[in-house]
């Protein structure tokens, strides 16, 4: 079982609030991400350590920034993401697979983790015959010289079904806990 998160919480000064309402997998991510910052305010593209989160390689991605093109560029992501979108983002920048009406809220989001710099926690939710969900934890990563350019994160989806063109309305609670590095 691993540390409660409020544990985590006051064991790391940087952080203004911390998740308390995620699932088991997200927790764990998260544990993980503090333990490869290495004492920094959060860790570098180099301190992604796969042996910390085996189990969680399958729901796990990563994006670059492309700040000439404001735009993002997956660099990975693994089987369960594959899966859940019906082919590999690897390589491919955001608006070639994300529907241009969600384009927009998205990357507004994804920006908020790296120019925060901020975790973010996020629920969807749609309501049909059955009830799709996804819930996502998102944090920021440096590049080898510091600036954070990268969001490395974990997609955790339930009942998605085969029909993966159609979705009805959702609800999204979407919550930011900003890095601070100025509390003692």
């Amino acid at each position: 079982m691993p540390t409660p998160i409020n544990d985590i919480a006051h064991s790391f000064p940087f952080v203004e609030g911390w998740p308390v309402d995620i699932s088991e997998p997200a927790e764990i991510f998260l544990q993980a991400w503090l333990k490869m910052r290495h004492g920094k305010m959060q860790p570098t593209k180099q301190d992604i350590e796969p042996a910390y989160i085996p189990k969680l390689l399958p729901m796990i991605w990563l994006y670059e920034y492309l700040p000439d093109e404001d735009e993002f560029l997956c660099h990975l992501h693994g089987e369960t993401i594959r899966e859940a979108w019906g082919f590999s983002l690897r390589g491919k920048k955001t608006s070639e697979f994300i529907p241009t009406d969600l384009i927009d809220k998205l990357r507004n989001r994804w920006l908020r983790v790296i120019e925060g710099p901020a975790v973010m926690h996020s629920v969807m939710r749609e309501r049909e015959e059955a009830i799709r969900s996804a819930e996502r934890l998102m944090t920021p990563i440096a590049n080898e010289t510091g600036q954070i350019r990268f969001v490395f994160g974990i997609s955790l989806y339930a009942d998605l079904g085969k029909d993966r063109d159609h979705f009805g309305p959702t609800t999204d609670l979407v919550r930011y806990y900003t890095l601070r590095d100025d509390l003692d």
